[in-house]
């Protein structure tokens, strides 16, 4: 799928606020501020209501203390997997506030998450995406990004834009309406369920915590009231 360049949405922007005449009223540096902001609302939105387009799988070896970093700015942890071999056992979240005992072995996990994306500096490279590749999306995502960022551009004139209202709305609706796909349960342990368990890595009895500001991952024991 591919979506808009960020010299389009520009002139997107400027299109959905009658702004495409000689005598400019809005800069490139105010539309891309309000794109920049759209882009982090509508892809958090979207995320959060379930949409799985933006998921991104990445490997994170933890160090002894449990630490494991993740490159970039991560705006979502979706799930945490940690490797035994060739099979992958799913972790629980559990608050950073209620962490014990850390793991002190390293550990190979897979961590879903969900990246900020950062408006390009090249106004030929893709709106939503890193440099010149193109994240997931699609054109009726972008044209939301788009009549999200008009509307927060056009405020300052504090007119009421009924038409640009309906698209913007429009769009979210069909964009948080793309659920989460495929969506099913997972193939339960035979031998966990006679103990009782979730599978190997729940007997030895971790969970994750997860600071999204510093993008980092840790294992740690499980609370006593958890076992």
């Amino acid at each position: 799928m591919t979506g808009m360049t960020l010299l389009a949405a520009r002139s997107n922007v400027r299109r959905l606020l009658d702004d495409n005449g000689q005598n400019k009223r809005y800069s490139d540096t105010a539309i891309d501020e309000a794109l920049q902001a759209s882009i982090s609302s509508c892809v958090s939105d979207y995320a959060t209501a379930g949409g799985d387009a933006f998921d991104t799988e990445v490997a994170v070896t933890t160090s002894t203390s449990g630490l494991g970093t993740i490159t970039g700015h991560t705006l979502l942890v979706r799930t945490v997997q940690v490797t035994n071999g060739n099979t992958m056992y799913t972790l629980e979240p559990q608050l950073r506030s209620d962490r014990r005992q850390i793991d002190n072995t390293a550990r190979n996990l897979l961590v879903e998450i969900v990246r900020e994306y950062q408006l390009p500096t090249t106004t030929s490279h893709p709106l939503i995406g890193s440099g010149a590749t193109t994240a997931n999306t699609w054109m009726a995502f972008d044209q939301w990004v788009c009549a999200s960022a008009a509307l927060l551009i056009g405020i300052t004139d504090n007119d009421k834009r009924p038409g640009l209202e309906k698209l913007e709305a429009r769009g979210r609706a069909s964009a948080l309406g793309r659920d989460n796909t495929p969506t099913s349960l997972p193939l339960p342990d035979s031998d966990a369920y006679t103990l009782g368990y979730d599978g190997w890595w729940q007997r030895l009895g971790y969970v994750y915590t997860a600071n999204q500001n510093a993008s980092t991952i840790q294992l740690v024991a499980r609370d006593s009231a958890w076992l």
